[in-house]
């Protein structure tokens, strides 16, 4: 969230130029920059507060994106039968360009293993679109999810309080099974969370202390 103007870049595409700082950028990015990919690769992470597995993300509507979150090496791969407003994923299939994003597990640090997962896999997309020389080295995905994806779908806190999570990410869950607490200064169980589906868990708050509003938990489909 820009400073500037309290907007998330990562939801404001394709934006305005005559629009907030966050706006005029994305709108500069996706005609000046964006325009002239043959391919898209956003690079992100879960942030400061919640975690989330090394993944690629791809658009199941998409054998051009599915390939290239094949060829990226993820251990975990994501693929969306939609793809929401906003993003710059969504920017480029406006304009028929595969996409895809990357996800490391966040929590405020860089775990070197993601690190490890976003060099090999950059330079497997490099040698498979013909940039460097070379084939792209073969990587096992672990874990295929299906699903929307949209972390905005994800359980949030209805207060101010402690989690206390019972599940870890990719932990697989049935419908209804308790994902974890929110307790108050008093060890007090203010709320629970429970699983809407089953699936596995895509994303889980790294921080105990957790604010209202924040995103907790995330369950998503598999496919296989």
């Amino acid at each position: 969230t820009s400073p500037l103007d309290q907007a998330n870049l990562a939801r404001v595409f394709p934006g305005r130029p005559d629009g907030t700082v966050s706006e005029a950028l994305a709108w500069h990015f996706d005609h000046y920059v964006l325009s002239h990919a043959t391919l898209y690769v956003d690079l992100h992470s879960a942030g400061i507060r919640c975690e989330l597995p090394a993944l690629a993300g791809y658009d199941a509507s998409d054998d051009r994106s599915r390939e290239a979150a094949q060829v990226f090496g993820a251990p975990v791969l994501w693929g969306h039968p939609n793809i929401p407003p906003g993003r710059t994923v969504s920017a480029a299939k406006a304009r028929d360009i595969p996409a895809i994003y990357i996800e490391a597990r966040g929590a405020g640090r860089i775990h070197p293993a993601d690190l490890a997962i976003y060099r090999t896999g950059l330079r497997n997309l490099l040698r498979y679109l013909g940039i460097v020389p070379g084939d792209p080295e073969s990587r096992h995905c672990e874990v295929h999810l299906f699903g929307n994806g949209d972390l905005d779908e994800s359980a949030t806190a209805g207060a101010d309080g402690f989690l206390v999570p019972e599940v870890q990410v990719l932990d697989p869950v049935e419908a209804g099974a308790r994902l974890g607490r929110l307790l108050n200064l008093q060890g007090q169980v203010i709320e629970e969370y429970r699983a809407p589906r089953s699936g596995r868990v895509a994303l889980v708050h790294a921080c105990p202390l957790t604010k209202a509003g924040e995103p907790v938990f995330l369950v998503t489909g598999t496919l296989g």
